[in-house]
């Protein structure tokens, strides 16, 4: 009984880290091409679902950093792309292990609060790992930091970003507690090859998903 707990405990979260990844090349990808500034109001929300459903689907708090770590894993395969600025890699994968601090956090203060100011809560998690963020980016490299963008952009990050993605979380939190599951997990539990097979996806999209935003990028600059 007890390993059959361990062996789900591994697998949800995995699983879930790796449609997370999958997402976030394919998806996430889409986005940034976009010329408006969706990507954040969005992108969070979708990680906070799959962070959500892990935790709801094992009961483990651990199923929240496991879950981010996978998709931060997934992420880091972008080191293997040459002439790659490591701080670029860097950058979206700490991105998500902040996110699941305040999703930790979140979750913890609505256990506090016997469930009540979702929207509270969720507003403070949005904004909190933003400001973590760009404390990670003065740290790490100082001069590709978004306090070098203009004072909008900061606003857009750290305000209208935190307070759209308040609203989505919220949505996505009262959704998850009362729904029943959308899918039949115990296949994924019988079956790990699934799993493992996500993985290898998102492992495989995320490079040349990146590699075709550069080279949209590179083209941009260009003109």
């Amino acid at each position: 009984m007890e390993r059959n707990r361990l062996k789900n405990a591994l697998l949800i979260p995995v699983f879930f880290g790796a449609l997370w990844g999958i997402t976030e090349a394919t998806l996430g990808y889409i986005l940034h091409l976009i010329p408006l500034p969706v990507a954040g109001m969005i992108m969070f929300p979708i990680g906070f679902y799959f962070m959500s459903k892990s935790f709801k689907i094992t009961g483990e708090w651990g199923s929240i950093f496991a879950t981010a770590l996978t998709a931060g894993v997934v992420k880091l395969a972008d080191l293997a792309l040459p002439f790659l600025p490591a701080f670029k890699v860097l950058n979206p994968a700490v991105a998500i292990i902040l996110e699941a601090v305040v999703v930790f956090g979140f979750f913890k203060f609505l256990n506090y609060n016997k469930g009540k100011n979702v929207l509270l809560g969720a507003f403070g998690a949005s904004i909190t790992w933003r400001i973590a963020f760009i404390g990670f980016q003065l740290a790490a490299s100082p001069g590709n930091t978004i306090l070098n963008n203009s004072s909008f952009v900061l606003m857009q990050f750290l305000l209208i970003d935190s307070i759209i993605n308040a609203f989505l979380l919220t949505i996505i939190f009262n959704r998850i507690q009362w729904k029943q599951q959308g899918f039949n997990i115990s296949v994924i539990k019988a079956y790990p090859i699934i799993t493992f097979t996500f993985i290898a996806l998102a492992f495989g999209l995320e490079p040349v998903s990146y590699t075709h935003l550069r080279a949209h990028e590179t083209v941009l600059d260009l003109v």
